[in-house]
Parts: C-alpha cells; structure tokens; sequence
C-alpha cells in the first residue's frame, strides 16, 4: 500500500439502543433492542452469547453518549457515521438517536455523517416459535412501498440533513445511500426510479447543493431473515445502476452471504475462513462488470443468533437446518484488522475521491458486528481499525483524553 491517508472509511450506524415511539408503538415504552442482546443465551459451547457493552447500555438518543462515541470514532480512523434512516406511519421512526443524540453533541463536527434511507419492512424480528418448529416474522409496519410515499419519505431526508456542516461529501456531493434500490424497481418499475432519483437530485440542486452522490449496498445483508413478499410488482426492474442515477455501490456485509457459499456441513464456519474468502473472490465478484466505483465493506462479526429461535439440531450437520442461517464464529482483533488491510489494499490503486471502505457496522449489537468496546475484547477491534488505518495506538477513551463519561 502506498497511501492510507486518502482512504475514507465510513460505518454503518444502527437507531436502535434507545427508546422511541416507534419501539412504544411495537412494544412498550422504553423498549430497546438491548433487551434482544441481553436476553441471548449460547447456542453453542464457547458461542459468545451474550454481548455485554463494556461502557454499558448506553441511551443513544443521548448527547452525551454520542460525545463519547464520537470521541472513540474518530480517534480510530472513522471519517463518516451512514445512519440508518426509516419511515414508517407517514414520518420519521427512530430517529431520535440521530436528531437528539448525534446532531446535539457538542462534538458532532469530529465525524461526518451520511443517511440510509432503509426500506424493507419492520419485522418482529424476535420471532414466535410455533409447536412444528418453525419460526414466524410478523410484519410490524410497512415500508414506503408507493411512488409517492418514497418522494415524501426522501425528500424530507433531503431537507432534513443536506445542509448540516458534517453532513458527509464525496466529490462534493452529498451522499445519500439507499438500502434496496431491487424493491424499490419490483414495486414501481425501473424507469420511475429513474425519475424519481433525477427529481431528487434536482431537488438537492435547488437546495443550493451540488446535487446527489448516490451510494447503494447490494447482496449480503439478510442473515437469513425472511421478507415478507412485497405484492404485485413490475417487470421492468433491474437497470444498471449508472442508469439509475448512482455514482457508486457496496456491500452493506458480506459475511452472511459468503458464509453461506462453504460446505453445509459447516454449521458454524469461522470468520477467518469467511473473511479469506471475501477477500480472495466475494468484493472482485461483486464488482465485476459495473462502470462505477466500488467501496468494500468490512465487518467486525456476524452473529444474528439473539434475533432468532434456535430450531432443533439434526444429528448429521447441515447448516440448512441447524442454525438455519448463516453465522460467523472465532471473530479476533487480529482477524479483524487483516481483513480492513485488505480492504485498504483493495482501494489503493483507486483514484483520488473513490478510495472508500464501509465498516457493517458500528453498533449492531444483535447481529454480532459492532466496533464499540465490549467485555470480550475491550476496544480491541477500535484498535485494530487503528492500527490498520496507520494511526498511533488508541489505548481508550480515556486514556487519550483523560476524561470519564
């Protein structure tokens, strides 16, 4: 590598470790996805189950919490925090991690920040286990799955955040990224997501910014959580991306999706094997055959186990049917930070403005990929993204700073 400098590396960023109206709608007030991860047990002997958050369950919709994160941020190599963003019930759900948490803290300007607009379905996503077996995700809410909902919901996000100083640019265009730019063809066709991308970028323009860079993970996401089919639909789905209007696309991770790809007798592969072969095939393959950039994703984990229900295990081993769905096992620092080396020799030959790397993701708890320090590890993976970044040794927090929460 001859650069590190230049590379930008952003993480996804989940709302879900605070209570919100849209948690008190679905459960109860002051439900939080922690009760998720603390309410995991091991599905395995020596299955990290459950996590514990080393600076404890912090309420995210906090400033203050958000002063230490950002703290720990970006004194690790984190340029940019992509924010998932829903829209739920006509208006904004669980955003109020972002607006009264991210936006209040008296830090905000340390790391630049980004919004994915996310538009899949809310799922029950702790499931009822039912006498056969099985498992069942209810749909809790809709996603905005009409052409004019999808204007109402972008458009506010436009208005909303493109012009916050921190607001993250690349090539001077403010990035917005879209979760699932396939469903969004099945259910209006391909030629009205064009439109409406070209009306959003004008409408950016009109807001005095230079228009839109548009960013769009593709593949690997689901951990095997089933989406409830949409309904009805297009045929004219599946342009390319630059006709779309996107100026570059990603992974949200590929960890699922490539642990999937080994021997089903692996009921559990290891991270170590995952990461080798995402980095030896899974990025070249994904971006084999597009004109626009790509930015590699990286993740610290996956395991999605505290969202589901452990079917029964079969005596042979078959991944299909024990656990059911993809999980990574043996995540390490040290695996981690050769997997971000990886990824920031992938982008080395890049031009200038293109060397981007996403991180799946800064505080998914529950799906097992997160950077924040737990009682594992301590800041271990912050470090290995340190180190691999080329910065000088971030001990803590506190022990760059010399302060306390």
């Amino acid at each position: 590598m001859t650069s590190r400098a230049d590379v930008q590396l952003a993480a996804y960023t989940c709302p879900l470790w605070h209570p919100s109206a849209h948690y008190r709608r679905q459960y109860a007030a002051g439900w939080t996805e922690y009760e998720i991860m603390r309410g995991a047990r091991p599905w395995w002997p020596g299955h990290r189950q459950p996590r514990h958050p080393l600076l404890g369950a912090l309420d995210e919709a906090l400033p203050q919490t958000w002063e230490v994160y950002n703290r720990l941020a970006a004194d690790h190599g984190i340029d940019a925090l992509i924010w998932d963003w829903y829209w739920y019930h006509d208006e904004p759900a669980m955003h109020e991690a972002l607006e009264q948490g991210f936006l209040a803290a008296t830090n905000r300007d340390r790391v630049s920040f980004a919004v994915m607009w996310v538009n899949h379905h809310w799922l029950t996503l702790y499931p009822t286990t039912l006498a056969d077996g099985a498992a069942r995700f209810p749909k809790a809410f809709a996603a905005p799955d009409t052409a004019q909902d999808m204007w109402r919901s972008l458009s506010y996000l436009l208005a909303r955040y493109l012009h916050q100083p921190n607001y993250w640019r690349v090539d001077g265009r403010p990035v917005l990224v879209i979760w699932d730019v396939r469903r969004m063809e099945r259910l209006i066709g391909g030629e009205n997501v064009r439109r409406l991308f070209a009306e959003l970028d004008r409408l950016a323009r009109a807001m005095g910014h230079t228009g839109l860079h548009l960013h769009t993970p593709l593949g690997g996401e689901s951990g095997g959580r089933p989406e409830p089919p949409d309904g009805g639909g297009s045929a004219d789905v599946h342009l390319p991306l630059e006709q779309l209007g996107f100026s570059s696309f990603g992974s949200y991770t590929l960890l699922p999706s490539t642990a999937d790809r080994r021997p089903s007798t692996e009921e559990v592969p290891r991270y170590d094997d995952v990461v080798a072969d995402v980095v030896s095939r899974g990025w070249a393959e994904q971006q084999a055959g597009s004109p626009l950039p790509y930015w590699p994703s990286v993740a610290p984990g996956w395991d999605t186990a505290p969202r589901l229900a452990q079917p029964r295990r079969p005596e042979q081993p078959d991944r299909n049917r024990w656990p059911g769905f993809p999980l990574c096992q043996g995540e390490t620092p040290a695996a981690f930070e050769a997997f971000v080396r990886d990824a920031l020799a992938f982008v080395d030959e890049r031009p200038a403005g293109q060397r981007i790397v996403t991180v799946g993701c800064f505080n998914e708890w529950t799906e097992g990929q997160y950077l924040l320090p737990d009682t594992d590890f301590g800041h271990g993976m912050l470090q290995a993204l340190a180190s691999a970044r080329g910065i000088a040794d971030q001990l803590t927090y506190f022990a760059t700073t010399g302060a306390g929460i």
